[in-house]
């Protein structure tokens, strides 16, 4: 009983003191889902591999290795962890982890802001849905705002800024896109919750990136017909319901066509929620 009471601590003692390292989770493309958020093995590796320059800007002399580094940036963006659980799992100190993080999401940043990408015409039209041929053929980006939950600032004029009556809560917002297809191919700035729809598209210069013929599919909140219309972008939203009217057999068939062909949009907005870091956001410069 003593040998295996010894045995069973000495097991402890190994876990306790072995920093966690990416072999511990690379076995299965479901452990690399749960604590990063890529769906499996070789998305790992290849977006690692996307940002191989990391390397060279890092130096070779690093406590954590940097495919390591990697994993405890995304496990932070997905999974929340603070940084005194990630000083205890990674075996460095907090500050050190605070580096790695800050210095990572900026790495992401430089290589990785390539996967947003706005699609030409033509390649919006060679992969259109048939649900989009069908009814909406010229759309070329449905767009939906997110709003994040952020903490409440000090400043009277910051809380009247990050205030959102949508949310009855201080929140970030931002402007999304995404391709018929499904691709999210626009993300705005961040910008505080008590801007309007009409506000962030006008700032974001979405529009800009459209084409004359070309159609925005969005909710029927997105009050920005004056803005499309001199562009001649067609504007594509469910029909408004008329005070104490029924709504008619067309509008109410062209209301279920949108919000079936919305769903792509919507998906993404809930993966992004997903992501535990996004759920309480801070304010800068407090």
């Amino acid at each position: 009983m003593t040998e295996k009471n010894e045995t069973g601590t000495q097991t402890e003692d190994y876990l306790l003191s072995t920093p966690l390292r990416y072999e511990h989770i690379c076995e299965n493309d479901d452990t690399v889902r749960v604590y990063t958020g890529l769906p499996n093995v070789d998305t790992f590796h290849s977006v690692f591999e996307e940002m191989s320059g990391a390397e060279d800007e890092s130096g070779r002399n690093q406590t954590v290795r940097l495919i390591d580094q990697f994993l405890m940036t995304l496990m932070h963006l997905k999974l929340g962890l603070v940084l005194a659980d990630l000083s205890f799992r990674f075996k460095v100190s907090r500050a050190t982890c605070s580096r790695i993080i800050n210095k990572w999401i900026d790495y992401m940043y430089v290589y990785l802001s390539f996967l947003t990408y706005w699609p030409t015409r033509q390649q919006v039209d060679n992969t259109m849905p048939s649900d989009f041929q069908d009814m909406f053929p010229r759309t070329r980006v449905v767009i939906d705002c997110t709003e994040l939950f952020t903490e409440t600032p000090k400043s009277l004029v910051e809380q009247s800024m990050m205030y959102s009556h949508y949310k009855t809560h201080m929140a970030w917002k931002a402007l999304i896109g995404v391709t018929p297809n499904g691709v999210v191919s626009f993300v705005s700035d961040l910008w505080g919750g008590s801007i309007s729809d009409k506000q962030i598209v006008r700032k974001s210069e979405i529009l800009r990136l459209c084409e004359k013929g070309d159609a925005i599919m969005a909710d029927k909140g997105f009050l920005i017909s004056d803005l499309t219309t001199p562009l001649q972008i067609e504007l594509i939203t469910p029909p408004k319901k008329a005070r104490s009217k029924q709504m008619s057999k067309r509008d109410t068939t062209l209301t279920r066509r949108v919000a079936n062909c919305r769903i792509h949009v919507e998906r993404h907005m809930e993966r992004l929620k997903n992501f535990r870091v996004l759920q309480n956001l801070t304010v800068q410069g407090q």
